[in-house]
């Protein structure tokens, strides 16, 4: 029997939910997820995890009748897993920046504190922003200051996605981060 053959009678047992397909699936591509998840800053658990998700899609996926696997099964699990993952990594850095960048405001204040009598943070914080474009100005403005939630700010603006929308924060906080740094250079050469 030919490989595309197998494959549609694997979809087939899978569909009928056969224990042992189930088995087979899982230590056939296991172990592929799980490698590129470890050469790709993961854990195991991370990779159980992500395999677990790729596995919910492929079930999900093969319960729809119009749905037709043009691919052998350990590779569109494999591809499924590979794209969860490399989301994960993107949600997990678009956190550690926004996070870091905060970190550098609060940094910079300090050290801004430590200097001769400085006006009140949310002074500091003011006058960063009026420095800034427009449109980081609100946007800034709207999540920080007015605790205005992503799916609002995302609807307000018109972004697409979550990703446009985070995209666009970090750039702002980018921003708001090189104009602090800037003044306290050109305060401390005063």
């Amino acid at each position: 029997m030919n490989q595309a053959a197998d494959n549609q009678l694997l979809v087939k047992a899978l569909k009928s939910g056969d224990t042992r397909v189930v088995q087979q699936v899982y230590a056939q591509c296991f172990p592929m997820v799980a490698a590129y998840v470890q050469a790709n800053s993961g854990t195991v658990e991370d990779a159980e995890d992500v395999f677990q998700e790729a596995w919910l899609v492929l079930l999900g996926k093969i319960k729809n009748p119009d749905f037709t696997l043009t691919s052998l099964v350990s590779t569109y699990v494999f591809s499924v897993a590979k794209n969860i993952w490399l989301h994960t990594l993107r949600t997990k850095r678009t956190k550690a920046s926004a996070l870091g960048n905060s970190v550098a405001v609060e940094n910079i204040m300090l050290e801004q504190s430590n200097e001769a009598p400085q006006p009140e943070p949310e002074i500091l914080v003011q006058n960063w922003l009026q420095k800034i474009t427009k449109n980081c100005q609100a946007i800034l403005t709207s999540l920080f200051l007015n605790n205005t939630p992503m799916s609002r700010l995302m609807q307000t603006m018109g972004w697409k996605n979550k990703h446009t929308a985070a995209n666009q924060k970090y750039k702002c906080l980018q921003q708001m981060t090189t104009t602090a740094l800037q003044e306290v250079h050109s305060s401390s050469k005063k």
